[in-house]
């Protein structure tokens, strides 16, 4: 499950301190998080796997997962996979089928969070890739450090926020005609920014 290119340079103990103080954060929370679609399904090491799915459609369906390894936590942010929750197996952007959307203000329109050729990544400060991606080079994670990116119950507020909570119905593909299930918009009011 860890990604296995990431070392562990931090002292061991200052890490494992600062991890368990997410995964209690996380704990207190856990009931209400439940009731909004994330799972904490599994942790080993510094890494733990989140599954999300959306309750506010019925049938609700299992979305996604994301794995987030916090090696050397918190000099380091997170690093963040989405990946399928069934195999584990790391996803593709054209394999994701949930849309992380943030509205934009001075283009009017959505733009897309998770973003990568390939391997995407979430594009939003306190995530390591974020910060090691040569757009954000002026964007150092020690700006960010004692703000609250990148903890856990942000990650998984912006998650819900941009991702699961915008999702209100089905839309089905039979033949080459859709079939809309509800509304199911791009972009609704609560992925717009304050």
């Amino acid at each position: 499950m860890a990604n296995s290119s990431t070392k562990q340079y931090v002292d061991i103990e200052v890490t494992k301190n600062k991890f368990n103080n997410e995964i209690n954060e996380f704990t207190a929370l856990e009931k209400n998080y439940n009731e909004r679609g994330v799972f904490l399904v599994e942790i080993q090491g510094f890494t733990l796997r989140l599954l999300f799915t959306a309750p506010q459609i019925k049938p609700s369906p299992v979305l996604f997962s994301v794995e987030l390894d916090y090696s050397n936590w918190d000099f380091e942010p997170p690093a963040l996979r989405v990946i399928n929750p069934f195999t584990k197996a790391v996803l593709r952007n054209n394999e994701v089928g949930v849309q992380f959307l943030q509205w934009n203000n001075e283009a009017q329109d959505a733009q897309s969070l998770l973003v990568g050729h390939d391997i995407p990544f979430l594009c939003i400060p306190g995530i390591r890739e974020y910060h090691q991606h040569f757009h954000h080079s002026g964007d150092s994670w020690m700006l960010y450090r004692t703000r609250g990116e990148g903890k856990l119950t942000d990650i998984i507020e912006k998650i819900i926020k941009h991702a699961t909570l915008p999702l209100v119905g089905y839309l089905v593909n039979v033949n080459g005609h859709s079939i809309v299930f509800h509304k199911f918009p791009l972009v609704s009011d609560k992925t717009k920014a304050p």
